[in-house]
């Protein structure tokens, strides 16, 4: 890592411990559940996660995530992760093993850049989940359209119109890492000092674009097959990669599945700012947007400036999230109650050998 790459390590300058042997560093990759590459300005160490910090965690996202900031131990034979530092932000997405966690993608983004492309795995639907999901977690979101050299000028217009209708107003580039097409207009993102996290399904160039974006080959990349136009997983696991002019980028293997993880309808707010506004407007302040008079949201609908999809795509998110609070409670209640059980099993058992003493 060159000093261009620490600026971030400036913001977090009040944290640096002063105890001989104790280090703040960047975690930079995640090899396995407990073992880490961390990188600091001027060296990269290898670390595994401490125990007292895996038992303190509540959930997998309290532990060690690629980008966080950490302090580890270097005194003993291995160099031991014993805190994580408070983050700036944390990309999730819903776990597709237990649909009730969360899961973490990286932490301290500045940008995602969505990666899609032209071809046969084009879907809109998908593209939203990603989309809302990034914008959920407040993180800024650009959409990348890869393969622009494959399809005529007007069928990229064409799709570029139909995006921007239900995404709203979502920076969207249509660029080619094979030609360099589109790959000026990143320039805003991609400045010194910057953490991109880099997004999407196999097969779509994640790999490529980070090498354009490099200006040299800094990843392997593979073939789409030719029958499907489907890729292969280049990327096998989450690394931060260090490009020329400070640049970060955090580069993810492909994710069919990106559903996004709302803890509360304030998130909601996040993804969809532009329905905000509208409801603003609204007669009623606490307006649902489904069938009260002056409803300004669905006004806009009936007059097409809000596309119905998009409104659709509100109504369900807002439902999944109620009902995914609904069942984070009744989880609650039920471990809650078990804790309660066992505690007092324990007492009465302690009571019981001390009655026999």
């Amino acid at each position: 890592m060159h000093s261009e790459h620490a600026s971030l390590f400036a913001a977090y300058h009040h944290l640096e411990p002063v105890e001989p042997g104790m280090v703040m560093a960047r975690v930079s990759c995640v090899m396995a559940k407990n073992l880490l590459t961390l990188v600091r300005p001027d060296t990269e160490l290898d670390a595994v996660v401490a125990g007292a910090l895996q038992h303190s965690a509540r959930e997998a996202i309290d532990l060690p995530v690629v980008g966080d900031m950490v302090l580890a131990d270097s005194r003993g034979e291995k160099t031991m992760v014993v805190e994580v530092l408070p983050r700036r932000n944390i990309l999730l997405r819903k776990s597709v093993v237990k649909d009730l966690q969360a899961q973490a993608i990286a932490a301290n983004v500045d940008v995602v850049f969505v990666i899609t492309c032209f071809g046969p795995d084009f879907n809109l639907r998908r593209l939203e989940r990603y989309v809302l999901a990034v914008r959920a977690c407040g993180i800024e979101c650009t959409i990348l359209i890869n393969k622009a050299d494959l399809v005529e000028p007007a069928e990229i217009d064409e799709l570029l119109e139909e995006i921007r209708g239900i995404l709203g107003n979502v920076p969207i580039h249509a660029v080619s890492a094979h030609t360099g097409r589109g790959m000026d207009g990143l320039g805003a993102y991609a400045t010194s000092g910057q953490t991109i996290c880099f997004i999407g399904s196999s097969g779509v160039g994640k790999s490529s674009l980070v090498n354009a974006l490099a200006g040299e080959e800094v990843m392997a990349t593979s073939h789409n097959r030719h029958w499907d136009g489907k890729g292969r997983h280049t990327t096998t696991m989450r690394q931060m990669l260090f490009l020329p002019g400070g640049i970060t980028v955090i580069d993810t293997p492909g994710m069919r599945e990106f559903a996004p993880w709302i803890m509360d309808e304030s998130q909601v707010s996040l993804a969809f700012d532009d329905l905000e506004e509208l409801a603003a407007q609204c007669r009623f302040g606490d307006c649902t947007h489904t069938a009260e008079p002056g409803c300004a949201v669905l006004a806009a609908v009936d007059d097409e400036t809000l596309d119905a999809n998009r409104y659709e795509a509100y109504l369900k998110l807002v439902e999944q999230t109620r009902e995914l609070q609904q069942r984070r409670t009744l989880r609650g209640i039920t471990e809650r109650k078990q804790r309660e059980k066992s505690s007092s099993k324990a007492l009465r058992k302690h009571l019981a050998n001390k009655g026999r003493r």
